[in-house]
């Protein structure tokens, strides 16, 4: 089994083999898929070969046609076609010396470094090329509530941490009356995510203290399934409930290929998965401040002025990042399930 890696560059197809890279044009593309091996992988960026040509754009070089043309060639030839995210790109480019982000020799060196990148990350996630380009039902109604939730965390989050708390919410009403006995459902690991342990209550009385808690990210999560008015979001395909399966993929879109998330996702992950694990990773490395975890990248970047890459992640570092960062989204996880529940005994 052979690993390739295909870019768009320069007017023609780049295609590396982990020795030397090809500038092929579409017809000769096709014609090397037909000479590979049966069960070889070939990777392209999303960006280029997982979108159809519109109008007169130059990042992708396929109309929709051709896609299908190249994905039924690969399927006739035993070729494993995966789509590479594009986010994911400069982390490549800045994880190997030897491909910055370009020089006089190479000014396009994509292919090769993403090529790198998969030897060293195997375990990157690579989409499956799509059947067709249609927008199907579950990707257009998430779409719908995606829009939605920007419209209605937009005019909270505009008022400041009094915007979470406007006493004719239902949504701040129900977190008022029902968040307490959800918290005594949650684990230890949740609890943390969202402040919802000891630092999050009064010393006293041993309540929830909204002021301490995480309250933006536990509205949003919630906001996903319940409206201002008090009426229940349920999905227009089951009249129920959305189920986490959806909301993941849907909706907060947990995945390399999330593309605009939204001010959910943005909650979410910036201004939540962010602090909560540089905090975690910080303690666990001993390390002074999560300020000290924050300054370092997975793949680093290249500083000019030194000439050299810097504030990269150690393997051991980027291996506790990725744990607390799947704890985090775990939590996630747990918080809607409890919210979609206890809207459900209602």
């Amino acid at each position: 089994m052979c690993l390739r890696t295909l870019d768009w560059t320069t007017g023609k197809m780049k295609l590396y083999d982990g020795k030397r890279s090809h500038l092929l044009t579409k017809v000769e593309l096709l014609d090397a898929i037909a000479d590979m091996a049966d069960g070889d992988i070939l990777v392209g960026e999303y960006a280029h070969f997982g979108v159809p040509q519109v109008g007169m754009s130059r990042a992708q070089p396929f109309t929709q046609d051709e896609l299908l043309k190249l994905y039924d060639k690969c399927v006739d030839s035993g070729i494993k076609l995966r789509l590479f995210p594009q986010q994911s790109t400069p982390r490549a480019l800045n994880c190997f010396e030897g491909h910055k982000m370009g020089s006089a020799k190479d000014p396009d060196p994509d292919a090769e470094a993403i090529w790198e990148l998969l030897q060293e990350y195997p375990e990157i996630s690579l989409m499956t090329t799509p059947v067709d380009f249609m927008i199907h039902a579950k990707r257009d109604e998430g779409y719908k509530i995606i829009a939605r939730l920007n419209r209605m965390l937009n005019l909270v989050r505009g008022c400041g941490k009094e915007g979470y708390m406007q006493k004719n919410d239902a949504i701040w009403q129900f977190l008022q009356d029902h968040l307490e006995d959800i918290a005594k459902e949650l684990s230890p690991t949740t609890l943390s995510a969202f402040n919802l342990g000891e630092d999050g209550r009064y010393k006293k009385t041993g309540l929830i203290n909204f002021n301490q808690i995480k309250l933006a990210q536990i509205y949003s999560v919630l906001a996903i399934i319940l409206e201002h008015d008090g009426s229940k979001k349920v999905r227009a395909a089951t009249k129920k409930l959305p189920g986490w399966k959806f909301v993941k993929r849907y909706v907060i879109r947990m995945s390399p290929f999330h593309l605009k998330g939204g001010l959910l996702r943005s909650n979410l992950y910036w201004h939540g998965l962010r602090h909560w694990v540089a905090a975690q990773a910080a303690a666990e490395l001993g390390m002074e401040s999560a300020r000290e975890f924050k300054a370092l990248y997975r793949g680093g970047y290249f500083d000019e002025k030194k000439d050299r890459f810097v504030n990269r992640m150690t393997h051991k570092e980027e291996q506790i990042y990725l744990k607390y960062r799947r704890l985090y989204c775990k939590a996630i996880k747990e918080l809607y399930c409890a919210f979609k529940r206890k809207l459900e005994e209602n």
